[in-house]
């Protein structure tokens, strides 16, 4: 019977050194699940919507673990956050997708974000199913 020596709990020295390699490489690189990079949605946004008819709002979004907040949609009687479809695979370029429900009215919100700046459409169905459309534009909340 051969009797199998160990290093360092490792059957032979190659694979202490493949260990020790990765270990290091992990470690000069970072690789951290923990310190990952900031959403770029994550945060406060400033805004400008603007309806069909031309009126504006003025208004402030938040966007925290995919759910999205407005201040405007709270005003209007909408629960608050509301689940938010963010697709990540554009790298820094964000497109989103929410629909918020208050009894018949809904609002519904598509837009892109990318370097700082958000725009994109709103439409606002009415408890009595009128709608308005809105476009929107904004900027990132300076922190």
């Amino acid at each position: 019977m051969r009797k199998t020596t160990t290093f360092f709990g490792f059957s032979n020295v190659q694979s202490f050194w493949c260990m020790l390699a990765l270990v290091a490489a992990l470690a000069i690189t970072g690789t951290n699940p923990a310190q990952a990079a900031p959403d770029p949605m994550e945060g406060k946004w400033n805004l400008t919507l603007v309806s069909d008819d031309g009126k504006t709002i003025e208004d402030i979004w938040t966007f925290k673990v995919d759910k999205l907040s407005s201040n405007w949609a709270i005003k209007q009687g909408f629960k608050e956050p509301v689940p938010c479809d963010i697709d990540t695979r554009g790298g820094q370029s964000r497109t989103f997708l929410a629909t918020a429900k208050n009894g018949k009215a809904e609002l519904k919100w598509s837009g892109t974000a990318a370097l700082g700046e958000i725009s994109g459409t709103l439409t606002y169905t009415k408890e009595d199913g009128s709608t308005v459309s809105y476009t929107y534009k904004g900027k990132k909340a300076e922190k």
